[in-house]
């Protein structure tokens, strides 16, 4: 095998097998940008105006951001207890009980589809997919 040129050009280097998308984490809600920008720019527009109005609209656009972010967290903590219970079914640990879990967190979660990204979507699909069948045969 050669050696690297350089210092640089070592740490350079893409790890063999790894792919990129690995060190990425995958957001599982959609963005409230849109929402939070549109609010910001009411506020501008209505400072001069209606400065209360100016304090709801910057009011609202931190709510949406602060929801966004309490979503976004009780969807990964969702997501890792459904994880979790799979693999504690796996295990033989209850299955019964983790299978049951997972098929109706899961059904709650697809619900309300408008919220995830496709990439969180599908997981929650699979979950669901996979529970449906364990929870059917237990």
């Amino acid at each position: 095998m050669s050696q690297p040129a350089s210092l640089h050009e070592a740490n350079t280097q893409r790890t063999v097998g790894v792919p990129e998308r690995a060190t990425k984490a995958q957001p599982l809600i959609k963005s409230v940008t849109p929402i939070a920008l549109v609010c910001v720019a009411v506020a501008a527009a209505a400072y001069f105006f209606a400065p209360m109005l100016s304090v709801i609209a910057l009011l609202a656009a931190a709510f949406a951001v602060v929801a966004r972010a309490t979503v976004a967290h009780n969807v990964a903590k969702d997501l890792a207890d459904m994880q979790q219970a799979r693999a504690s079914h796996a295990a033989g640990k209850k299955p019964a009980e983790c299978a049951e879990f997972v098929f109706l967190r899961s059904g709650e979660m697809l619900a309300r589809p408008h919220l995830f990204t496709n990439y969180a979507l599908a997981q929650i699909q699979e979950l669901h997919a996979w529970a449906k069948v364990e929870y059917e045969h237990a």
